[in-house]
């Protein structure tokens, strides 16, 4: 059905709306919004919040250590370390029990990001700076992705480095849940515009003062599923260009518009084909996009050969 170009874009409009809901998680399941450290975090102990941005900002490698050294930032020690007395440890382990615990942590981190990375193609490794406490929900404030790398298990298994591929953003989560849930607007975060990340901090501190809220200077490394809100911010900032695309207005259910009827008297077929095939042919000749779905039976295979021929007619 055939609608007004105006209609055409509140209709679709609603519909991204409906998408972007359906992308964002703000349950308690999504550690973005609801955060729990694990045996697998890395809390900065050292440098200072200050120190550690101007680190991340250098997009260098950088380790991680029990203890400081040059280009390396200490671990602080966590009761919460998910190891067992009857956990096996090396002659080294059993003589520094911080280094051992430490190296699990950091393999544990390693290996869970790896797995994300080779199973699904996602990159789910990030630096999170600040941290808000709203209700006893901890929410990280900014991410930066890392890249991990390793050295040798065999050699020493927290030799580990991060290097920051991309630069600091805010947490699309803890905006939209701010938002939806209390009517609260945060700024937008643009470091080049700004007083830098630890400035923008303190702007967020004072934005949920009103929620009795408090907000935490600290840096962590941890995992977090980010990848679906990375697809809300692309839906946000490019609505406009969404809604005159005719394939996601066509999604958006305001059909596909036709300048003239498709199917023609002179349609050469090399198999049979009834009405409804004869319109897949035709919607293929004229270069649209469509999905051909059907059950068994009813000549999808004979519609792509007579695409496919009808194709080579035309010389492509």
């Amino acid at each position: 059905m055939q609608g007004t170009h105006s209609g055409q874009s509140t209709q679709t409009a609603q519909k991204l709306e409906h998408w972007k809901r359906r992308l964002l998680d703000l349950s308690g399941r999504n550690n973005l919004v609801n955060y729990h450290e694990t045996s697998r975090t890395l809390r900065i102990s050292s440098p200072d919040l200050a120190g550690a941005i101007k680190e991340l900002e250098q997009e260098t490698p950088i380790r991680v250590a029990q203890r400081r050294k040059a280009r390396r930032w200490v671990v602080q020690e966590t009761a919460r370390t998910g190891e067992s007395s009857g956990d096996r440890r090396t002659n080294e382990d059993t003589d520094d029990p911080a280094q051992a615990a430490l190296r699990k942590r950091v393999s544990r981190l390693y290996l869970k990001a790896r797995d994300h990375f080779q199973e699904q193609g996602l990159s789910t490794c990030f630096a999170a700076v600040g941290m808000v406490t709203i209700k006893e929900q901890q929410m990280p404030v900014l991410l930066q992705p890392l890249e991990l790398s390793r050295g040798s298990p065999e050699k020493d298994s927290i030799d580990i480095s991060f290097t920051p591929v991309e630069e600091l953003g805010l947490n699309p989560a803890l905006r939209e849940k701010l938002h939806h849930e209390h009517r609260i607007t945060l700024p937008a975060y643009a470091p080049q515009q700004g007083d830098g990340p630890v400035a923008y901090l303190d702007a967020v501190a004072k934005a949920i003062a009103p929620l009795d809220g408090t907000l935490e200077q600290s840096v962590l490394i941890d995992i977090f599923s980010y990848q679906k809100h990375i697809m809300v911010d692309d839906l946000t900032t490019h609505a406009q260009l969404a809604a005159k695309n005719p394939l996601v207005r066509a999604f958006a259910g305001e059909g596909l518009e036709q300048k003239q009827p498709l199917v023609r008297d002179e349609s050469i077929d090399l198999l049979p084909a009834d009405s409804s095939q004869k319109h897949a042919i035709e919607m293929a000749k004229a270069g649209l996009s469509f999905v051909l779905q059907g059950p068994p039976g009813t000549g999808k295979s004979q519609t792509v050969a007579n695409i496919i021929a009808a194709s080579m007619l035309q010389g492509k």
